[in-house]
């Protein structure tokens, strides 16, 4: 068999969409030679491990929830389902699961899908989620963060603003919160900011109205200063503490003089 033959045959099952059975068959015919039938089957179990460790490794809360709800098979059958709509094509493992939450729009979105009595409600804002959390974690630094207290007042590159329709924190950060047994969030419109720290820890917390406010402000080059306090209705005192939290946080960078209230120091301290 020639080379070109022989992927052909063995790609659809190293990605998931073959049998062991009909592949062996494919290859080798009635009588496939030992132990190469058995090898194959053995590298099958390999690929069909690395596709979980993507996902499981990624969206952990999502699939505790969903074993919590169908059990270990049906999670199976989403992890089955999602590769063989989106092989894997991507040298770094984990990128592979970039199209999972819009995956799982697609199923929550018709009810005649054969997965969609499996999902929760909120499994495509929870895997959005998780799937920015790590992204947040992994991304890589960029140099226009450099140093963070020069230059312009600038966003940093690893700021995201996520929009939710469930309260997705209160499942990590709530009272309630536990890891072992996930609860189903409550349906909340809520603004989820991503960032890595001035520690380069990843963080996400809830944005207020007025930090969305100056941070729309810094993105399109305006100052913070009586001007934007006044068009935003708040008293300049306000504006300069949040802008300032926004600045020890991180989120926001660059030149602290060019901040209201340019006396105080910059911290270390979120």
């Amino acid at each position: 068999m020639k080379l070109a033959a022989f992927y052909q045959q063995i790609g659809p099952f190293l990605l998931g969409n073959a049998s062991h059975e009909e592949t062996v068959s494919a290859l080798y015919g009635s009588a496939p030679p030992q132990p190469d039938a058995e090898r194959l089957r053995i590298y099958g179990h390999f690929c069909r491990n690395h596709r979980h460790e993507v996902l499981d490794g990624i969206f952990t809360a999502l699939h505790a929830l969903i074993e919590q709800r169908c059990g270990p098979a049906g999670w199976a059958q989403i992890v089955a389902a999602y590769f063989a709509a989106h092989p894997m094509h991507h040298f770094e493992l984990n990128h592979n699961a970039a199209s999972f939450p819009s995956f799982l729009a697609q199923v929550l979105s018709s009810a005649e899908h054969p997965l969609r009595a499996l999902l929760p409600d909120c499994a495509a804002e929870l895997a959005d989620f998780e799937w920015w959390e790590w992204q947040t974690f992994s991304g890589q630094d960029s140099p226009s963060d450099v140093p963070m207290d020069a230059g312009p007042l600038r966003l940093h590159s690893s700021v995201d603003i996520r929009p939710y329709h469930f309260d997705l924190l209160d499942v990590f950060d709530g009272k309630d919160a536990d890891a072992d047994r996930p609860m189903l969030p409550a349906a909340k419109d809520s603004l989820v900011l991503f960032w890595r720290d001035r520690k380069l820890s990843s963080r996400r917390e809830p944005v207020s109205a007025l930090e969305l406010q100056i941070l729309k402000a810094i993105h399109e080059g305006r100052a913070i200063d009586a001007v934007l306090a006044t068009q935003l209705t708040v008293c300049i005192d306000e504006l300069a503490e949040s802008a300032w939290d926004l600045h020890r946080a991180g989120i926001l960078i660059g030149d602290p003089s060019l901040l209201p209230d340019s006396s105080r120091e910059v911290s270390d301290e979120p």
